[in-house]
């Protein structure tokens, strides 16, 4: 660590860091400080083209904050010409689709958070395999 010229502040951090079998990280990669999506998975860990869809709406329609898993998400081109933003309110879209040829557009709104606090506010969770009632 110190030829990484690491600076720690805790000693005993550096006793706990020793004494890891795993060591997971979150958002960032730790050689290359950058974040790259692997795949988008449902609520059963299954590969789904709906939420990648849905992820890129949000992440390419949100204006204001920019954060580095929205480039991640938008460096994969996903076609979102049928889809129009409506609006949109912190972390949160409100969209519609484009069916001119259907009086009743389909509209929807996305938001994105911390997976247990979606979930709080959710009665139901869609997968590849079905609608499951919580």
């Amino acid at each position: 660590m110190a030829t990484q010229k690491v600076i720690v502040k805790r000693l005993a951090s550096i006793e706990n860091f020793g004494s890891m079998n795993v060591f997971c990280s979150d958002k960032t990669d730790i050689d290359e400080g950058t974040i790259k999506v692997e795949s988008v998975l449902d609520f059963n860990g299954n590969p789904n083209e709906k939420a990648r869809l849905y992820a890129y709406l949000n992440a390419s329609y949100q204006t204001g904050f920019t954060n580095p898993i929205d480039d991640a998400i938008c460096v994969n081109n996903v076609d979102i010409s049928g889809y129009q933003k409506l609006d949109e309110c912190h972390m949160t879209l409100f969209g519609s689709d484009l069916a001119f040829w259907c009086p009743k557009r389909i509209r929807f709104i996305i938001t994105k958070g911390a997976l247990q606090n979606i979930l709080d506010a959710c009665s139901s969770v869609e997968t590849s395999e079905a609608r499951l009632i919580q």
